[in-house]
């Protein structure tokens, strides 16, 4: 996690699924911590599956609460993005709250 005076970037890695869930989760609160809008960079996940997916939604609700931004970078061949699109839902490069 690097922080700027504009955001926090929160880079994940590996497998982004169930199995690791908890530990992402911690990851997305300790990005929230400074009160800044927090960038999600999957570029180097290998894996995603739907609880990925809800915890971004979940984490886009947070940052929307706390009147923060967040954006999720995710290459558009990569995992992330294949399995938004097998759970039928948008990409995620999108941002939501203030940035």
């Amino acid at each position: 996690m690097s922080t700027s005076t504009a955001r926090t970037v929160v880079a994940l890695s590996g497998d982004l699924t169930i199995s690791r869930s908890e530990e992402l989760r911690e990851c997305l609160l300790a990005g929230f911590s400074a009160g800044m809008a927090v960038h999600v960079d999957c570029s180097a996940a290998l894996s995603a599956d739907v609880s990925f997916l809800q915890l971004i939604v979940a984490a886009r609700a947070s940052a929307a609460r706390r009147g923060v931004g967040l954006t999720v970078a995710a290459p558009p061949d990569g995992p992330v993005a294949a399995a938004a699109r097998a759970a039928g839902m948008a990409p995620l490069e999108s941002s939501s709250g203030k940035e």
